[in-house]
């Protein structure tokens, strides 16, 4: 990575430290958490517009022209607002790739079992797909029990016909401001460049998006949730002059971790903090 190099930031005389990210606290000092914040309020007073932005596009790819997607915006100003939200068709999908693999309702009640026991104080949305509703799998008793179950919480949206369920999480997440957390493995890359906002957008799925694994070889255990960074993970100019770069360490994985996650998990930030020397110092 380069930058241009004025006579106040001479190559061979850049103060450089390597600061862990476990150290962000000792950070303050330079000023990054009030650059932080500063941040967050201008994306902050984005979202609106974002969340706008995205409902605009929804009603656009609707194909049933019965202005379904109004309807979840009432139905979601009536029972919302919501904090979490699960992708379920990305969860019951997980490890499915095998002969007799298909659509997982059990994986999804062990992923609402997993948020509801570690967010035991946020309101929870699962959504999918309605045929995925209408499916032989999710007719037994032990699915329409727990869809029954999500019902009656006011946390069970299903989309219909003709409509992208993506759009429909999107919009509730994008609501929730800086409190949603979206739970899915999707990249999402196939609505980067379909968005009004697209900068927006790569900053709201680095913010808001916990990735997950489920044990392998193990049916009932509990997944694992991996959160997003409580700050950006980008390089970032301070007030002061410096500049911060985030600096990915790979660390390697016990065989508890081979096993519950995948190896790009493993690793940590560091930054590379590097300011200017005073003009006095300077050779």
């Amino acid at each position: 990575m380069s930058f241009p190099l004025s006579n106040s930031w001479p190559a061979n005389c850049c103060l450089v430290a390597c600061v862990h990210a476990r150290l962000l606290a000792r950070l303050h000092a330079f000023g990054l958490a009030f650059l932080l914040t500063k941040q967050c309020t201008r994306l902050l007073n984005c979202r609106e517009n974002f969340a706008h932005g995205v409902a605009e596009l929804a009603k656009r790819q609707e194909r049933s022209g019965r202005n379904d997607f109004e309807k979840y915006m009432e139905w979601e100003a009536r029972n919302g607002p919501y904090d979490l939200f699960i992708d379920a068709a990305n969860v019951a999908f997980y490890g499915q790739n095998f002969v007799g693999g298909g659509f997982n309702w059990r994986q999804v009640k062990r992923m609402v079992n997993k948020v509801d026991k570690a967010h035991p104080d946020k309101k929870l949305l699962v959504m999918v797909h309605k045929r995925r509703i209408m499916d032989p799998e999710a007719n037994t008793p032990e699915v329409q029990a727990f869809l029954e179950s999500l019902r009656r919480r006011k946390a069970f949206y299903y989309t219909p016909m003709g409509s992208n369920d993506d759009w429909y999480w999107m919009y509730a997440a994008v609501r929730a401001k800086h409190k949603g957390l979206l739970v899915s493995n999707d990249e999402l890359r196939d609505h980067i460049w379909g968005m009004l906002r697209p900068k927006h957008f790569l900053k709201w799925k680095a913010r808001h998006i916990a990735q997950y694994r489920f044990p392998k070889f193990d049916e009932v255990g509990e997944p694992s949730l991996i959160y997003p960074p409580a700050y950006t993970s980008c390089v970032q100019q301070l007030d002061s002059g410096a500049w911060m770069f985030p600096c990915w360490e790979p660390e390697p994985a016990t065989a508890a971790q081979q096993a519950d996650s995948a190896p790009e998990s493993q690793g940590r930030v560091s930054w590379l903090c590097a300011r200017p020397v005073p003009a006095a110092l300077a050779p």
